[in-house]
């Protein structure tokens, strides 16, 4: 006859084998994030006595087979001596799953003092 102990040890070893294989198929669906493939395109649209006005085109690629929400790229343009330019702000929005997709915004360099012939941009985000 079986007892209770036993029938409890059987149920026991059923769930723990459950459990095992529900953490196995997790485990397996588990997906790793890629961060997005990012160009960074600057055009100098004009340049007069006054300012530069440059274009700031941002193309983005999402690798994941998921949505990813991108928020607030911050572009900020030094010079060499480390002086900072220009400085701005683009809203994010939501990459589908192995789409594209850009941004672009313009903005003013106002020229006062000597201008570095090189300047560095770059670009932070919240994803």
């Amino acid at each position: 006859m079986v007892t209770k102990k036993k029938i409890f040890a059987i149920v026991l070893v059923v769930l723990f084998l459950i459990n095992i294989s529900a953490a196995a198929l997790i485990f397996i669906d588990i997906q790793v994030l890629a961060f997005p493939n990012t160009t960074l395109r600057v055009d100098i649209v004009e340049i007069n006595t006054d300012e530069i006005i440059i274009h700031h085109d941002i193309q983005l690629y999402n690798p994941n087979s998921f949505e990813m929400i991108l928020q607030d790229f911050h572009i900020v343009a030094r010079t060499t001596n480390g002086e900072e330019v220009t400085n701005m702000t683009i809203d994010g929005g939501s990459i589908p799953g192995q789409t594209n997709q850009s941004y672009a915004a313009d903005d003013r360099i106002i020229m006062k003092g000597e201008l570095s012939d090189l300047l560095s941009t770059t670009i932070t985000g919240i994803v």
